[in-house]
């Protein structure tokens, strides 16, 4: 096939993605790899499509997400999209399986690449998956450690964020959505409720074919996530640096 088969199938894929039609997306994608297979941006939406798609169980599809990754070696890579990708894959995996070696993975993925890249979306999964970790700890006073360490990594995010919204282009961005949400849910995570609520407000008034129901729910599903933290006990330490 053609580099503009490979085009055609790209296109194909992504208008599945945005249709969160993710078995279509699957199929389309694992054809271009298999025509570009060095290519790392459809190794990247391979991978997502594929644990995406939670087929034939959402164990196994992040199972065969985490094979897909691997020839962009992200346990040595400082490219942040493969590092956000690997981070995303185990701590899925952590959520279903409850093994710490892939809390500690995904905790080490995000960590890279927002220390690395100062990206934003490793940022908010670092300062989460330090939460989380938080939350299994039997001693207090490493419970606080960490959730302070979050606290501070999530001060430092809003002002990345922030440079990132001042920005004249910012508007133009392809990723506008992504910085809205992450926005809003390092509001929320700092106990800025206000705030968080202003940028969320920003981010749903976004057209549907700009923030796809997938978008919406992987949005949604975070912000579940930091709202279960938030009413336990294990973030009293960020709380109390208010």
């Amino acid at each position: 096939m053609s580099i503009a088969s490979v085009s055609q199938l790209v296109i194909s894929a992504e208008i599945a993605m945005r249709n969160s039609n993710f078995l279509d997306a699957v199929q389309d994608f694992s054809e271009a790899v298999k025509i570009k297979s060095d290519d790392a941006y459809l190794i990247q939406q391979y991978a997502l499509a594929t644990y995406k798609n939670k087929l034939p169980t959402p164990l196994a599809a992040l199972h065969k997400a985490r094979e897909i990754i691997q020839p962009l070696n992200p346990q040595h890579s400082t490219d942040a999209e493969t590092l956000a990708i690997a981070g995303s894959i185990h701590k899925k995996l952590w959520l279903i399986t409850w093994n710490a070696d892939d809390l500690s993975q995904a905790e080490g993925y995000y960590k890279r690449g927002f220390e690395q890249d100062k990206n934003y979306y490793c940022g908010e999964n670092y300062a989460l998956c330090l939460n989380l970790r938080a939350s299994s700890q039997r001693d207090i006073n490493l419970q606080m450690r960490l959730n302070v360490q979050a606290h501070q990594i999530r001060e430092a995010l809003i002002k990345i964020l922030y440079g990132i919204t001042e920005d004249a282009n910012f508007v133009n961005r392809t990723d506008k959505k992504w910085v809205l949400a992450t926005l809003a849910n390092t509001f929320f995570a700092l106990g800025r409720t206000e705030e968080g609520l202003f940028y969320e407000g920003f981010l749903f008034m976004e057209k549907y074919e700009v923030f796809s129901q997938w978008e919406r729910d992987s949005y949604e599903f975070e912000k579940l996530q930091l709202m279960k933290l938030l009413n336990s006990k294990h973030l009293k330490a960020d709380h109390q640096l208010q």
